[in-house]
């Protein structure tokens, strides 16, 4: 310890026994909550009370003398207790909020947006709104606690590798700690609040800058990526921007990358930014492109919430859409108004960041509260036939939408009990179901029917007139109707289906069969297959061979357009191959 202040050391110590306590703290809440007896919702407020005070003063401790940084930890860890609070009384037992990882994302959200501006008003009360002090605080306190946290993951990895060390020699010392969790939790705090202590010492020799100086060298690339992305959506098509799940959440991600870049670029104040014109360029020309992003990821998730309604997940991705949708207005018409846009980007980051806490703490009052307007919306859309019964999702209002999902079942009960009988269908498997995978497990064969209904519905067939029942889609895996299925959900451009079955007798076996061409995930070129269609024996889908003087065996996707355009052939063969785009498509005997 020669030559370190003592100063330096107290705060060491006095870190290192904060984040001791607060580890021990919520170890002994989280093993013990039954011994505790403390009231449900008592012990909700109490728990994140812990966990949020702990993790704000240890961060705010450093920048601020440590009874300032417990006065920070206070102020952001009161209301968010209350939010929680507030939220427990959604459910049966408060307790559940917990079990839930939106609300406590939301939670910690809070948390680290507010952390900032509770730094800046116990700096200078005055200033708690000012832009470089909150620019300075934010990423300092992220980098700091991304310190802490490699730390504490390598001093456990060291851990581990000492005790199998000592275990060579049968000593234990190491065994012995790692065997006793209260003690594992706790050191993991010390581990924290002494790295959390040091990165703030060292902030001189590695200042937050370098990670943002690092960062920015990744706005022309971005740019490349999304001009690329934005250039290529009008010739593919939206059906095929639209055609996966994770679309939407794509997109978000991607236009949090973009709001990141363009504020680490324009930094605290004009005299920060950087000099390089490729690097402030790009992330203008980022700040106008921002709202086309935002605003396909706004589509995307209300397609799905026209599709299936609404569900407290689409409820927080509709309000983080709308909200980055509002990011890129903001930024867009700053970056198109005048030379000193950058000035108005920060002004807006501050206003955006307030009501971001805002958002989040409406989702966690009553004012938006997803169970509740997830419940209502299902219940609509099955009173008014937008949804089937087998499409309900029961599983989670019974375990994951609380008060509001309970009283929705009871209301679905009533009318099961009245005689809806594929209802009542939906009941008895839920009852008797124990874990959400046997439930769905139950459902599958109800699922696989509504498929074959749906893709025998859907799959265009050649020549004209021929006609595909669903019962002949019988013996299909689910995944394989399902993936024809969606490919034929993802149109091109102009809006031909991204699949197509020509009807022959391609093999000499008895019953029908058809040779089906379908977009492959990633829409970049088609699979095949030979359908056998169930008649004495159960449907299958075998292989095809695509054979080419060139020797490319890749189908290209125009050979859907000559199909359905009747720009194909057929030989005489005993084994019959179908002429599409140059090439032959051979089922395999």
């Amino acid at each position: 310890m020669a030559g370190v202040p003592e100063r330096v050391i107290r705060n060491r110590i006095a870190l290192a026994g904060l984040g001791f306590a607060a580890g021990l703290a919520l170890w002994l809440l989280g093993e013990h909550r039954d011994m505790l007896m403390l009231a449900p919702g008592l012990y909700l407020a109490l728990f994140t009370f812990t966990g949020i005070f702990a993790a704000v003063s240890l961060a705010l401790a450093g920048p601020l003398p440590l009874r300032r940084a417990l006065a920070g930890g206070l102020m952001v860890a009161l209301p968010v207790a209350g939010l929680m609070t507030l939220t427990g009384r959604r459910y049966e037992l408060p307790t559940q909020a917990l079990d839930q990882p939106d609300v406590l994302a939301l939670a910690m959200l809070i948390a680290f947006l507010a952390a900032p501006f509770a730094l800046a008003a116990l700096k200078d009360g005055r200033r708690w709104n000012n832009y470089p002090t909150l620019f300075a605080a934010a990423w300092g306190l992220t980098v700091r606690y991304i310190a802490g946290a490699i730390f504490v993951a390598v001093f456990w990895l060291l851990a581990f590798l000492s005790d199998a060390l000592l275990s060579l020699v049968q000593v234990g010392v190491i065994e012995w700690v790692l065997d006793r969790a209260w003690l594992v939790f706790a050191l993991s705090g010390a581990v924290l609040g002494l790295a959390l202590a040091v990165a703030y010492e060292l902030r001189a020799t590695l200042p937050p800058d370098m990670p943002l100086r690092l960062l920015r060298l990744l706005a022309v690339p971005v740019l490349a990526v999304v001009a690329v992305f934005l250039a290529a959506v009008p010739l593919r098509g939206l059906g095929e921007v639209f055609g996966a799940l994770s679309s939407a959440g794509t997109l978000m991600a991607v236009a949090l990358v973009m709001v990141t870049l363009i504020s680490v670029v324009l930094d605290r104040t004009p005299e920060a930014m950087p000099q390089s014109r490729p690097v402030s360029g790009s992330a203008r020309v980022l700040a106008v492109l921002l709202p086309l992003v935002t605003g396909l990821a706004a589509w995307a998730v209300a397609l799905r919430v026209g599709q299936y309604g609404w569900t407290p997940d689409r409820l927080l991705a509709a309000c983080c859409s709308l909200f980055l949708l509002l990011y890129g207005v903001v930024y867009a018409v700053s970056a198109l108004h005048g030379a000193d846009w950058g000035a108005r980007v920060r002004g807006a980051n501050t206003v955006m960041a307030l009501c971001a806490i805002g958002l989040c703490a409406a989702l966690l009052s009553p004012l938006l509260d997803a169970p509740r307007i997830s419940a209502k919306s299902q219940l609509m859309r099955y009173a008014a036939g937008q949804a089937s019964a087998g499409r309900l999702p029961l599983w989670e209002m019974s375990r994951d939408w609380g008060r509001a999902g309970t009283a929705a079942l009871e209301q679905l009960k009533a009318q099961a009990d009245d005689g809806d009988d594929a209802l009542l269908a939906q009941f008895e498997a839920l009852s008797a179901s124990g874990s959400r995978w046997e439930f769905e497990s139950s459902q599958e064969p109800r699922r696989r029917q509504e498929l074959q209904a749906e893709l025998a519905a859907e799959l265009p067939l050649r020549p004209e007139g021929a006609v595909l029942q669903p019962e002949q889609l019988d013996g299909l895996e689910e995944f394989q109707l399902r993936e024809i299925l969606n490919a034929c959900r993802v149109p091109f451009a102009d809006g031909t289906p991204g699949c197509a079955m020509v009807m022959g007798r391609f093999l000499p076996e008895a019953g029908g069969q058809g040779l089906v061409l379908y977009r492959a995930p990633g829409g970049k070129y088609l699979q095949t297959g030979h359908l056998l269609l169930a008649g004495e024996a159960p449907a299958a889908l075998r292989g095809t061979a695509v054979l080419d003087p060139g020797g490319d065996r890749q189908l290209p996707l125009s050979a859907i357009r000559q199909v359905l355009g009747g720009g194909y052939g057929i030989d005489a063969a005993s084994v019959r191959a179908l002429t599409v785009a140059g090439k032959e498509i051979l089922p395999w005997p």
